[in-house]
């Protein structure tokens, strides 16, 4: 009796270190899956960041936050402007008059359909300049086809 007891014993313990080997499996199992679905994740947000539809929601976000800022400074026209950041403000001040007084950081704001620049200074909450837009035309808008000589008979 005490064999038998003693058997069973033992074949408890095989048990056991069964059930230990099958939870670490399921535990490695479990986390290799978790691991995969949280790479998944990070894949899909990381290339959502990337997208055009992203950043160009975030660009329509600042843009109306800037409009919004220099609105509390002045009247704007009602329309859409195009901003630009200003990086080397002397080197465009030594080109155009416009832009002295501006720093870097400072932010360019075009509207074409009312002709109108304006440099507004996010730092400083001022606007820094104020002036109307000229597209400088070519004054010779006529296209015409290139001239070519023509080609001389030759007499034998």
């Amino acid at each position: 009796m005490q064999q038998k007891s003693r058997i069973a014993e033992e074949g408890g313990d095989d048990s056991r270190a069964n059930r230990k080997k099958i939870d670490i499996k399921k535990l490695a199992m479990i986390l290799v899956v978790l691991i995969a679905i949280g790479a998944g994740v990070f894949y899909k947000y990381n290339s959502y960041m990337k997208s055009d539809e992203y950043m160009m929601g975030k660009a329509v976000e600042e843009t109306n936050e800037m409009v919004a800022k220099l609105g509390k400074l002045m009247v704007l026209p009602n329309a859409t402007p195009t901003l630009f950041n200003i990086e080397d403000p002397s080197k465009l001040s030594s080109n155009q008059p416009f832009f002295s007084g501006a720093v870097k950081g400072d932010v360019l704001f075009i509207y074409q359909e009312s002709l109108k620049a304006i440099i507004y200074s996010p730092s400083r909450n001022v606007v820094v300049n104020v002036g109307p837009i000229n597209f400088d035309q070519p004054k010779d808008n006529s296209l015409s086809a290139p001239v070519t000589p023509a080609a001389k008979e030759v007499k034998k």
